[in-house]
């Protein structure tokens, strides 16, 4: 009989036997893992290559994830449904696409014969289910897995509910103090929900959206009228605050319009819910293991830390918006997350025809599972009337992947991050200078240091720059990896532009600069760290594009890369910018007519929308 263990600390070694005889899985990256696997590999067990396997298994399934995950919301599409977060399929803002690929892998794993497995997780939903199942197939299994008290009292309680209730009563109050109910009333013809929070404002304290750049000043040459209306990230009272300093009257945020009556309804409504058995139709077997205890816990899970009330809040918020606004209009950023179906509704059942454009601001990689559907998904989910993209090459991917009608979908401007700006290059001289770009997590930093290093330990031939994410600091993983054992110099400028003019090449995993080195014809190494959801946002692009799996394969992709013949590497370089301008269109005049006559004109017609409004467009900040 085989054993499978489950610990998440160093002493719950001491209750296993014969280590030597195991192989050991390693699922979280963090200090304490790391001290196991060093046990584990002294001891002689053998570790499970996670990147190969990840490769291998995770990229497969990402299609079955949807499809099963859309099968459910097409069984249970209702009100109460989708305000849970994992119903969007969303990989970031929730753990069950996790899970379930964990389970699934493990089960996988535990059925090959001739060896017992360690698995090292701190998700005791994961141990637990994983365990239940396996004793019942006859395995042995020891499940040490412990939960932090603070943790535990988050799961058992409705304690999140009461602290949502009570953050909006306080963003509901201080907004409405300094925006006054006379601020609100008139009609727009165009009306940008977005989301307001630090990164809303610049160093002087002026207002740039995160989503939609300069949309309210091209509007407002236009003579369309807007009013900008955003919720307020993580309650944060600060935030309101400078909004109203660097606001004339075209800005609001959503929390004014907040119905106090009714959020206290769904509060009582939401821990009634907490305590009881969930409700899912439909099938919830996903290879062979039937998943429902997982969903269950996950959607207790969400009630009551208070996820789900407050994307009942942006139900109700933008219900009453709608019925003091009276928009024509409304666009606003696009990711098919749960609280933009919430939205979605609130508007569409005030019972007025006003006109929904969700507009897609981003990169698409394959781990954007909340842009994917399954079949027959789209017809039950409450979307936008259309969906406009960055350009044609994203529009392309929601059509061909995510399975959008194409009468749906429409090709716009990039007004969030247009490619780099300059020339393209032209001639070929000796690559020396590589431009190391980190993105999106201190895991994403540390795993990225750890190949690099092991590439370039004793390097000569190469100048390194790493550029970090101005809201993850270096530091972070240098301090887990400790000293690392190759020079690089940390950059120190502003802009991503300003280290693409000083480079000659672009190691990336999953950072959209990797998009505006295409631009300016600067090859990219997409430095695969075998994510089990593949972060490329190239990913269907090759042609100035190099792969690099292990350490191994640095020196031999430079060295191909230095080796391309001067023609050979501009009829790249030309097929590189033509992608990035088709994936990123500028926000030139000609692309924004487009956009504005997509996003503002009445199907059918073609009429561009006319000025109407009482609430006038801001002067520019």
């Amino acid at each position: 009989m085989s054993s499978v263990a489950f610990v998440n600390r160093r002493g719950q070694l001491r209750f296993l036997k014969d280590l030597s005889e195991f192989r050991f899985l390693v699922l979280e990256d963090h200090a304490e893992a790391w001290r196991i696997r060093q046990d584990l590999l002294k001891a002689g067990a053998a570790e499970i290559e996670r990147d190969e396997l990840y490769r291998g298994e995770g990229r497969k399934f990402r299609d079955r994830y949807v499809d099963f995950v859309g099968s459910l919301n097409i069984e249970n599409a209702s009100f109460e449904w989708w305000p849970f977060n994992w119903t969007s399929k969303n990989y970031f803002v929730n753990d069950l696409c996790k899970q379930v690929f964990h389970v699934s892998l493990i089960g996988q794993l535990a059925k090959e014969k001739g060896h017992n497995l360690v698995v090292i997780t701190d998700d005791s939903d994961v141990a637990n289910y994983a365990g239940k199942f396996l004793s019942s197939h006859g395995y042995r299994v020891v499940n040490r897995v412990r939960t932090r008290i603070l943790r535990m009292l988050r799961r058992s309680t409705p304690l999140g509910i009461v602290y949502c209730l009570f953050a909006k009563f306080r963003t509901a109050g201080f907004s409405r103090r300094l925006f006054p109910s006379d601020d609100w009333a008139g009609r727009s013809d165009c009306l940008i929900l977005t989301l307001f929070n630090h990164q809303s404002f610049d160093s002087s304290g002026s207002y740039r959206d995160t989503y939609f750049g300069p949309l309210r000043h091209y509007l407002e040459n236009e003579s369309i009228a807007s009013l900008t209306v955003g919720a307020v990230y993580n309650h944060d009272l600060a935030t309101i605050r400078t909004l109203k300093s660097c606001s004339n009257g075209g800005m609001l945020p959503l929390d004014a319009f907040t119905p106090i009556g009714e959020l206290i309804v769904w509060a009582f409504r939401s821990t009634l819910l907490f305590f009881q058995k969930p409700k899912i139709q439909g099938n919830t077997r996903f290879d062979g293991l039937d998943v429902r205890p997982l969903i269950e816990a996950c959607m207790k899970r969400e009630l009551g830390t208070g996820n789900f009330l407050l994307n009942v809040w942006f139900y109700l918020s933008a219900g009453a918006l709608a019925d003091r606004v009276q928009p024509r209009t409304v666009l606003y950023p696009f990711e098919n997350r749960s609280w933009e179906k919430m939205v979605v509704l609130g508007f569409r059942n005030r019972g007025r025809s006003i006109r929904l454009i969700g507009y897609q601001h981003a990169s698409i990689t394959p781990r954007h599972t909340s842009l994917f559907f399954s079949k027959h998904e789209w017809d039950a989910t409450p979307l936008p009337d259309t969906v406009v993209t960055t350009g044609e090459i994203p529009r392309r991917i929601l059509i061909k992947i995510g399975r959008y009608p194409e009468s749906r979908v429409a090709a716009g401007v990039a007004l969030r991050q247009p490619p780099g700006t300059g020339v393209l290059r032209e001639g070929k001289q000796a690559l020396r200078r590589i431009l190391v770009v980190l993105s999106s997590s201190v895991d994403e930093y540390v795993r990225s240091l750890l190949l690099l290093n092991e590439a370039f330990r004793g390097n000569k031939d190469y100048n390194v720059t790493v550029r970090n994410h101005p809201t993850i600091p270096l530091s972070a993983a240098l301090n887990v990896l400790g000293p690392v054992e190759f020079e690089f110099q940390n950059s120190s400028s502003k802009s991503a532009a300003e280290d693409l003019a000083q480079c000659d090449v672009v190691f990336y995993t999953s950072s959209t600069v990797a998009l505006e080195a295409l631009a300016l014809g600067i090859p990219v190494v997409y430095l695969d760290l075998g994510d089990f959801m593949d972060p490329d946002p190239l990913f269907d692009f090759s042609d100035l594009k190099w792969t690099v799996t292990r350490a191994a394969d640095v020196a031999p992709v430079l060295k191909r890369i230095d080796s391309l013949s001067a023609p050979d590497l501009q009829k790249r370089r030309l097929s590189a910018a033509a992608y990035a301008v088709s994936y990123v269109r500028p926000v030139d005049g000609a692309g924004m007519r487009e956009f504005l006559n997509v996003a503002l004109s009445q199907f059918g017609d073609g009429d561009r929308i006319s000025c109407t409004s009482e609430i006038r467009s801001p002067s520019p900040n």
